[in-house]
């Protein structure tokens, strides 16, 4: 054999092991293939739930398979600048080995498509997590991924005097008491993070937080009388994310002047006529309570009643009121005593405020 012979047969020898390791090296780069195991394929869960999926539903040997879950198809953003995402995936997606079973807890991760308010990064669209089940041979035996996608949850709104759930709310102008509101995640989630709250419509902050309170500060009394809107966003941050936010109005109005008597809007005029002397046992009809801006008067009511700074239990209905227009009526009687009749007056205006007054009646007998 020519030693040119020779060396076209190496090559060839060369060029054919060559071609078996590219073959072999491409193999292993190979995509793993899906070995169905009965799970969920996708999964929506709300923040601050836990989830758990069953293993044991699926058709393997469950005495010696095992069980993994591998995290490299989701992103491995850095959150902070010592924690990356994966760290919160392995601690708030875990298996129990003891039951079998996988446990996702929502509240040690993001919602998912939370963005960060430090520097815009995005938790992705859906976690896919791959669950793995291998044989005592450490043989793979079952694999499959699992998208999961956690909602953000929404933000709640207590008023703290009403303990109603705030759509919106209505201030006075000039109200020197602030509206105080606990702020809190729906399905109770107990997530550590930040409130934070910022005005999105008007020039001045009239919002701030302290822990949970959201404590919300009057603006000055316009001269037009005209109601002002404020748009303020609460939110709820957990390091840097934005796990939820909520737009809130505040609609501020026009004081409210409410009494027994008369007011000139044009002179700013009050004349109070919250005490009037009447003659005992006599029936007796009041005039309409003032009460300006006119657009707000809502319905009124007998609060409560006294009689010579005592409370007096009106068994017999002597005094009511028209609930419209807040006319007080005494009926004709002959149970009375004479002294000094206290009503307390609740208004309640057309949105939703309530305020109080007094109307005094001194019944004395008639003297001829």
């Amino acid at each position: 054999m020519s030693f040119k012979h020779q060396i076209n047969r190496l090559a060839m020898l060369l060029s054919l092991l060559l071609s078996v390791l590219i073959f072999s090296n491409c193999k292993k780069e190979e995509t793993p293939q899906d070995i169905p195991m009965g799970l969920p394929a996708d999964l929506s869960i709300p923040f601050g739930r836990i989830q758990e999926i069953e293993l044991d539903k699926s058709s393997l040997d469950k005495k010696s398979t095992q069980f993994s879950l591998d995290f490299s198809n989701i992103e491995n953003l850095a959150i902070t600048s010592n924690l990356s995402l994966r760290q919160y995936l392995e601690k708030g997606i875990i298996i129990d080995h003891a039951t079998k079973k996988i446990i996702i807890s929502t509240e040690e991760l993001f919602p998912n498509g939370a963005t960060s308010a430090i520097d815009g990064k995005q938790i992705p669209d859906y976690y896919q997590v791959t669950v793995i089940a291998t044989d005592q041979n450490g043989a793979v035996v079952g694999r499959q991924n699992v998208n999961i996608k956690i909602q953000s949850p929404n933000i709640r709104l207590i008023n703290k005097d009403t303990d109603a759930n705030a759509e919106f709310s209505y201030m006075l102008y000039g109200e020197t008491e602030n509206n105080h509101f606990n702020l809190s995640l729906s399905d109770d989630a107990q997530a550590t993070g930040t409130w934070k709250v910022a005005t999105k419509s008007g020039s001045e902050q009239i919002a701030n937080v302290s822990g949970n309170t959201l404590t919300i500060k009057a603006l000055v009394n316009k001269k037009d009388n005209e109601e002002t809107s404020v748009t303020i966003q609460s939110s709820f941050e957990k390091d840097g994310f934005t796990i939820a936010s909520r737009d809130f109005r505040i609609i501020f109005i026009p004081q409210i002047k409410f009494f027994f008597g008369q007011y000139y809007p044009e002179y700013d005029l009050t004349i109070n006529m919250n005490l009037i002397h009447i003659a005992l046992s006599n029936a007796y009809v009041s005039s309409a309570p003032a009460f300006f801006p006119e657009k707000y008067k809502g319905k009124f009511r007998i609060d409560s009643i006294e009689k010579d700074g005592k409370a007096f239990d009106d068994v017999n209905n002597i005094f009511s009121i028209d609930e419209s227009s807040g006319i007080i009526r005494v009926m004709k009687n002959q149970t009375l005593s004479a002294g000094r009749y206290t009503l307390t007056v609740e208004a309640k205006t057309t949105v939703g405020l309530t305020m109080r007054n007094t109307l005094t009646l001194a019944m004395e007998p008639l003297t001829e």
